[in-house]
C-alpha cells in the first residue's frame, strides 16, 4: 500500500509572539514573489521615506544637528493629524567604514532614515494622491541650521503586517495538504522557513502582497 507522509516542521507560536505592535509598519517593494502563497489587499498608506542629514563637519555637531531636526519635523508633522512621523529603530547610517573615527576630514556625513506615512482610505486609495500630499507638506518644514530633509523612496505600507502571520500560516497549510492529496506515490513534504519575517510585495498604485518566504521539499521513494 502506497503510503504519503507529510512532515511540517510547524513554528510554536506563543502568546508573546503574537502579541500585536500597533505602532509598527511594513513597506512594500517591487520584486518578483518566490512563493506560491500570498495574501492580497489594499495597502494601509502610502509612505514619503526621507533622510535626515547634517553638513556639520565634526560627528558630535552632527549628531546634534540631526537629533535637533528629527524632532523639528516631528513637531511640524504632528500639526497634521493626517500624517504620521515613523522611524522604527532609530540608527545613524554612513557611507564611510570610519564611522566612529575621530579624523576631522571626512567627506560622508552622518543621516537617519524616517517615514512619513499618510492613510490611504481618506485620499483616494492611491499612492500618487497621498504622495503628493506627502512632498507638499514637507516642502513647507525648513529644516533648522545646516541639517537637510532628502525625499527619496515612495511606497505603499501595511500597518502592523506581523497582524498577518497566522492567516498566511492557514493559507500555507492548505496549499500544503492540496499537494498531499495530489501526490500519487509515497513522499515526504518538507515545510520550512515560517519564521521569516514577511515580506510585502507591491502589485500596482494601491495593491500590495503579504507572504512568508518559506521553502517547501518534496522527497520521493521507491515505490514498495
Amino acid at each position: 500500500m502506497k503510503k504519503i507522509v507529510l512532515a511540517l516542521f510547524i513554528i510554536l507560536i506563543t502568546t508573546n509572539t503574537l502579541a500585536q505592535d500597533d505602532t509598527g509598519f511594513g513597506f512594500a517593494r517591487l520584486m518578483e514573489k518566490p512563493v506560491a502563497v500570498s495574501l492580497s489587499r489594499p495597502a494601509d498608506h502610502v509612505s514619503l521615506k526621507v533622510i535626515i542629514s547634517s553638513s556639520k563637519q565634526d560627528r558630535a555637531s552632527q549628531i546634534k544637528e540631526i537629533a535637533s531636526a528629527r524632532q523639528h519635523l516631528l513637531e511640524k508633522v504632528e500639526q497634521n493629524p493626517d500624517i504620521i512621523l515613523y522611524s522604527g529603530s532609530v540608527q545613524l547610517s554612513s557611507d564611510s567604514a570610519t564611522f566612529l573615527s575621530l579624523v576631522k576630514d571626512h567627506t560622508d556625513s552622518l543621516r537617519v532614515e524616517v517615514h512619513l506615512l499618510l492613510p490611504m482610505e481618506k485620499y483616494g486609495r492611491d499612492i500618487f494622491q497621498g504622495a503628493l500630499k506627502l512632498l507638499n507638506s514637507i516642502e513647507m518644514i525648513r529644516p533648522p541650521g545646516n541639517s537637510s530633509y532628502t525625499v527619496t523612496e515612495i511606497q505603499l505600507a501595511a500597518k502592523n503586517p506581523e497582524q498577518y502571520r497566522v492567516v498566511l500560516m492557514e493559507m500555507i497549510n492548505e496549499e500544503i495538504y492540496s499537494i498531499q492529496a495530489s501526490l500519487a506515490e509515497t513522499a515526504k513534504v518538507t515545510l520550512g522557513g515560517l519564521e521569516n519575517p514577511i515580506q510585502i510585495r507591491q502589485i500596482d498604485n494601491r495593491q500590495i502582497e503579504l507572504f512568508i518566504d518559506y521553502n517547501l521539499e518534496i522527497e520521493t521513494a521507491p515505490n514498495q
